[in-house]
């Protein structure tokens, strides 16, 4: 199995990585606590499967298309 490129935005208080080869999901979400990183969210396992993410997001779309999708250049995109 390839390992997946996680890519990370961080601050002195916090970081997120991100696996944009499955639509942004959240790899991790951890906060700095006594000088050492603490997950919020558990983090992704790549060894247990694509499916096994620490979450993902619904933006900016999730619930917001009416039919359950949209229609470009003649093509339906659920």
């Amino acid at each position: 199995m390839n390992t997946p490129v996680i890519l990370t935005i961080e601050n002195a208080e916090q970081r997120l990585g991100i696996l944009p080869e499955l639509g942004a999901s959240a790899a991790f979400w951890e906060v700095r606590r006594d000088d050492a990183w603490q997950p919020i969210w558990r983090p992704y396992a790549p060894s247990e499967g694509k499916r096994i993410i620490a979450n993902f997001a619904l933006l900016p779309w999730s619930n917001r298309l009416m039919g359950g999708g949209i229609t470009v250049d003649g093509k339906f995109y659920p």
